[in-house]
Parts: structure tokens; sequence; C-alpha cells
């Protein structure tokens, strides 16, 4: 099947075709254990996705939980894909395009202050578990005063620290906070003043503007098909006024942020209602800086020509004909530019009698379709146990939008449905096959290229990644994405298998790099992976009265990292919750 990163539907019907085909010997097999007929299995699992990118019909979701529970007795099933079904929800959930107040696992209110009576959670598990139980307690309260008087009540202590550790949370890599911003966007009010103050309070502060994102994205949902002035729900405009405020102060008085390519700042904004009058300006703004990073720079492009703003296509006529060797501003400029009727339908052409699907050489004159082909070529070669022939064409789609889309929200959607569907260890290895030349693969696409790795968080990156960090000679940004990639890859215990593979001497050593950028990646995976031999390291950073402000808060968030012992003796994925409150600025 190929697959639409434009409807929920297609995405995680590609995800489940994925987990059945590499477990099963075959679709017979499977049908016979469900007690149903292959033709009947096939109509309702491999059907055409429905044209409402909203719904996920119920038996759909029926039909594709019996197959996943058989799955365990039709083939001997991977040791890593134990709760298929469990990853399938959560990607639906992360893709519902409603503002659904009961989307996500319902845990009773009930239960919070006997959920919160052990102390501050020991475990990201935990922490989202009670944001879960404080959410549905906050759906209950008719206002903002009623609200209010729960935060500052007997629970209210008890709410404070659940927001605490769920920021905590959004600061781990990415597949580990994602499910805590969903938690604090569903919480809504509540969750905005502290974000607003975790932004400025901790280096990772940053990661936790995507709850605001996502809780923009919700209110714009709900307006969707609506005549302009449809009015508001009760608390919405509260909402909405919060969140500028947040917003605006960032805008005025920028934080610390060690990671300003993802964007998020940007993504925030792109959901901004349209009676926020300042909003294009700020986005324009962004495009136009030089000193802002590229990738962020391109982000910024696209939500503008997005929004229809003001004269966009002289914006991108200016910033798209700037000298220097930002090729990637020449590449948004290029994809902008040729926008609407120019542009091909879908990344990939039909298939030819020769080859599979290829991307199209578009837009016309760039080389970075030729470098992408490589990777799809590569993919035309995986092993079928490890990529079935059935979402071969779906993850060239999915890969082709990972490396070339200027949009950053499609870009992780992208990757979280290759690690949903567990075909990112092959698709790893295929992006690692992007030539190395710089003068077949522009800078920006050999930064993206080291981003997109690291998000995989899989150890078929890990190669790649350590070569870039190994050599130290890429540019700047390219060095940054591999040094955080490998962070984010070996985090907190996820890949706990795979920490021999921390390049610690070589991060040390990035520690000092005359760029900005390098310096806060190495001392942000040296804290998140918790390297014994890191800490000497951090601790030198930390106290360096010469070193950057951002790096000696990133090297003391390392520290406590380091001593932090609230993680449960797990073997699987044991979480550290450094409380941010305390020891993150470096003039304190």
């Amino acid at each position: 099947m190929s697959v639409s990163l434009d409807s929920g539907d297609s995405l995680v019907r590609f995800a489940a075709i994925a987990l059945i085909d590499r477990n099963v010997a075959s679709r017979a097999e499977l049908a016979e254990r469900m007690g149903k007929r292959e033709s009947n299995l096939h109509a309702s699992l491999y059907g055409r996705p429905s044209a409402d990118r909203a719904t996920i019909t119920r038996s759909f979701l029926q039909d594709l939980e019996r197959a996943l529970v058989a799955l365990p007795q039709a083939t001997e099933i991977e040791p890593h894909i134990r709760r298929p079904l469990a990853t399938l929800v959560g990607l639906r959930e992360e893709l519902a395009e409603e503002g659904d107040a009961d989307a996500g696992v319902r845990v009773h209110g009930a239960w919070f202050g006997e959920l919160c009576a052990t102390g501050p959670a020991r475990d990201a598990v935990e922490a989202i578990v009670r944001g879960e139980a404080l959410r549905d307690l906050v759906q209950e309260a008719r206002d903002r005063r009623e609200t209010e008087r729960l935060l500052t009540g007997p629970l209210g202590e008890h709410a404070r620290q659940t927001l605490v550790d769920l920021l905590a949370v959004t600061g781990l890599p990415p597949t580990v906070g994602a499910s805590a911003i969903n938690v604090l966007a569903r919480l809504g009010l509540p969750a905005v003043a502290e974000i607003g103050r975790e932004v400025y309070q901790s280096p990772m502060g940053f990661r936790s503007l995507r709850a605001l994102t996502r809780m923009l994205w919700r209110v714009r949902l709900r307006r969707a098909g609506h005549a302009e002035g449809f009015p508001l729900a009760s608390g919405e405009r509260e909402l909405l006024d919060e969140i500028e405020d947040v917003l605006l102060a960032v805008e005025e008085r920028p934080p610390a942020d060690p990671y300003p390519a993802t964007g998020l700042v940007v993504e925030a904004l792109r959901f901004a209602p349209a009676e926020w009058d300042w909003v294009d300006a700020a986005i324009v703004a962004r495009a136009r800086d030089g000193e802002r990073p590229v990738r962020e720079r391109m982000f910024a492009l696209a939500v503008a020509a997005d929004r229809a703003v003001r004269d966009v296509d002289s914006l991108l006529a200016d910033v798209g004909g700037q000298p220097g060797d930002e090729e990637g501003l020449a590449w948004a400029a290029a994809v902008l530019s040729h926008r609407g009727d120019q542009a091909p339908a879908e990344w990939l052409a039909p298939p030819s009698s020769v080859h599979g699907r290829r991307l199209w050489p578009w837009p016309p004159g760039r080389p970075e379709p030729a470098a992408v082909q490589v990777v799809l070529d590569a993919l035309d070669d995986a092993d079928p146990a490890l990529l079935p022939g059935s979402v071969r064409d779906g993850t060239k789609v999915l890969v082709a939008e990972a490396l070339l889309t200027l949009d950053e929200t499609r870009r992780r959607r992208a990757l979280d449905v290759l690690n949903v569907a567990h075909v990112s260890g092959v698709a790893a290895t295929a992006i690692s096959a992007m030539p190395r030349d710089p003068d077949r693969v522009p800078r920006w696409l050999r930064e993206r290229t080291a981003f997109v790795l690291g998000y995989l968080q899989g150890h078929d990156s890990l190669p790649r990644l350590r070569e870039i960090v190994a050599a130290g000679t890429e540019h700047p940004a390219v060095l940054h994405a591999a040094a955080w990639g490998i962070g984010d890859t070996c985090g907190t215990g996820a890949w706990r298998t795979h920490r021999h593979c921390v390049p610690v001497d070589d991060l040390a050593a990035l520690l000092r790099h005359p760029a900005p950028g390098p310096r806060h990646a190495a001392a942000y995976t040296l804290g998140v992976t918790r390297q014994p031999g890191a800490r000497p390291a951090l601790a030198d950073v930390a106290t360096d009265p010469h070193a950057d402000r951002t790096t000696v808060a990133l090297a003391r968030w390392g520290l406590r990292v380091f001593d932090t012992e609230r993680v449960k003796a797990r073997a699987d994925a044991p979480m550290c919750l450094p409380d941010s409150r305390t020891y993150l600025h470096a003039d304190r």
C-alpha cells in the first residue's frame, strides 16, 4: 500500500499492515486463527482508507485488535513487538483530528490523591498516569474559578508536583516525551503557566512548547468548517489568552534554546488564531533573520506561505536568492515557488517496468532528489523479512517526506509512523546510505539526515551518527544534529544495551568546540545517557566561568540527571525526572 500523510486512517493502516506482514507466515493462516475468511480480512485491514482523514472506523479497530492478538499464536513474534496494539492505539490518539475530551487513557480523578501519596513520580509512566488522573479532575471543574480552587486546595501540592514531573518528562527523548506532551495539552489551562515558567527555568524547556502547539491545534480543529466568528467553547478564550501571553514573552525575551533548528516556536505560531495580528510579522522576521538556524528559517518560509502572509512571493525571492552556502533556503524557495499546479501530487512517480517507484526530479535543477533517490534504492534492496513488499512504497513516501519536506510537523509525523510500524531500523540503514560528498549533498540535507537518524532512535542509526561525531570535521549544524541524535537514541535507558556505543571521549571534546551548537548537543547527550566517564567533563563545564550560559545550564542539567535516584529498577526503560526548578541557571 501507499500512504498519505494527510490521512490518519491511512497512517494507522500502514503501521498495522507493516506489523502483521512482518510477523505472520501468511494472511490465510492469520485469518484462520481469527475465524474470518481471508477475503474479509483483506477488506477490513487492507481496504481503501477512509476519505475522512479524521475517521478510523470501530470495525477496523476491532479487526485490528483480533489480528494483533492472534499474531503471537501465528508466528514467533519479535520480542520488541510485544504490545503492537498499544502502540497503534497511541498512534491513533496522536493523529486524532478532533478535540475529543475523552481521547486518551481514562484514569479516574478519584484516584489522583492515592496515586500521588508516595511522593514525586518515580518514572515517566507514573508521571503520565498521574497526569491523566489530574486531567479527569480538571474536566469536572465547571469554570476557571473552580479549577483554581482545585489547584490550591488539599490536592494543590500534588497537582503542582504532577505538572513538574510531566514537564521533566517532556525534556527527555522524543518517544518518551510525546506522551507527556499530549497529557499536558489535554490538561489545557492549568498547564500553560507552568509551561511558561519551564521554558525559562530549564534548558530543556523548549520541548514543552509542543504542548502549547497541541492546544492551539485542538482549538483550530474544533473551529474548522465553521464561519468566521464561530464562538469559542467555554474556557477557550482564557486558554488562548494565556497561550498568547507565553508566546509573546518568548518572542520579546527569548529563553535559552539549545536546539532552535527544530522550529518549535514557529510551529506554535503556525496554529495561532487569525486574530493574533502580530504572528505573521514574527514568522516573517524569523525567516529573514540570518542569525537563526537555516532549518528554522526554512520552516518559517513554509509557514509564511501556508498562512499566505502579505508579500510572501517577495519574501521567497529575497530569502531564497541570498548568496552563500545555505542551500536550504534556495531549496525552500524553489519548492514554495513551484507550489500549486506545478508541483506533483506526491513525492513518488508511478512505477516503471524497470524500477520501483522513484522520486519525481522536482523542483527542476536541484541536487536533493538524486541524493534521496540513493536512499530509496537502498529500500528496494532491503530484506523482505524486514520490509514487506506490501509497505515498501509507503515506507519510501514516509522517508522522502522525512528528508525533504519543509514542514517540521509532517516530518515528525512521518518518523513517528515509521517507529510505530517497526520499520525504522531498515529505514535508518537506508538513510545511512545517503552520499557523504558535500558536492552531491547540500549541507542542509546532511544536517537533516543526521536529525532524522537521531529521531528514529534505533541501533541502526548509531554507526553514521558516531562517524560524524568522531570525525569532527562537519559543519557545526551537522555535528549538533548528530551528537544530539546519539543522546536521543541512547538516553534515559530506553536503549540501555546500546550505551557502550556512546562516544564519550568524542563528545567531551565537542564541549570545547568553537561553535555553540556542538557544545550544547554534547552536554545534553553526556547527561541524558549517564555515562560514568562523562561526569568529570560535565562538572568542568558547569563551573567554567568562560563557558556560555546555555552549555553551563545543560551541564548542570546533565549532572542533576546523574544524581537523580527517583527511578524504578526496571530493565526496559527507567526514566529520571530531575526537578528543573532548582539548579538550571548559571547565574543562580
